[in-house]
């Protein structure tokens, strides 16, 4: 006597569903390195960032002029406190923000370095930083150089019991001067 015919189990054609969505996941990799090949994706600076967030075009940043940016509503909101200094760090007027900065917190510090040029000379820098940070209650030290016709002042500024310090380095180089903001401290 022979068994009973079992009704056969069909073998599913085809792929997984994790071998599916792998699949999905490479052709939509592919798909965003060709678009950033072709130009479609466009890769920007933190200065870039900023200046959208602001609503200044691409500045001619030898000239230090900015332009409106014709920014469209529901474009998207950038954070650009990413690499901007804290409040307590004053920032020079006539200045120009640059490529570089850096920013590092921790529960209750912060650090980092903020980069700007200007047309204005250093002793003016001097001037605006120095007055502005005593008001503020900071305690400012002064030291200024001149080399090869190239003009420096570095501005040390500490708030009383240390909690805070700033050190802006201003050099001129060729027409511009180049500033370097350093900050330490608490939040």
């Amino acid at each position: 006597m022979n068994p009973p015919d079992l009704p056969r189990v069909r073998q599913k054609a085809g792929l997984s569903g994790f071998a599916k969505a792998g699949v999905v996941c490479g052709l939509l990799v592919v798909i965003g390195l060709i678009a950033l090949a072709l130009g479609r994706i466009k890769m920007t600076s933190s200065v870039e960032v900023i200046d959208v967030h602001l609503g200044l075009g691409k500045s001619d940043r030898e000239k230090g002029e900015n332009k409106p940016l014709d920014q469209k509503v529901g474009e998207p909101v950038v954070d650009r406190d990413a690499t901007l200094p804290p409040r307590w760090v004053p920032s020079y007027p006539a200045a120009q923000t640059q490529d570089g900065g850096t920013k590092e917190e921790t529960k209750d510090k912060i650090s980092g370095t903020y980069l700007a040029k200007t047309r204005d000379d250093p002793e003016k820098v001097k001037d605006y930083f120095e007055g502005t940070l005593q008001a503020d209650g900071f305690e400012t030290e002064v030291k200024s150089s001149s080399t090869d016709g190239n003009d420096s002042t570095i501005v040390t500024a500490t708030v009383k019991g240390g909690t805070r310090k700033l050190t802006v380095t201003a050099t001129r180089e060729k027409g511009v001067t180049n500033l370097v903001i350093s900050y330490e401290g608490t939040k």
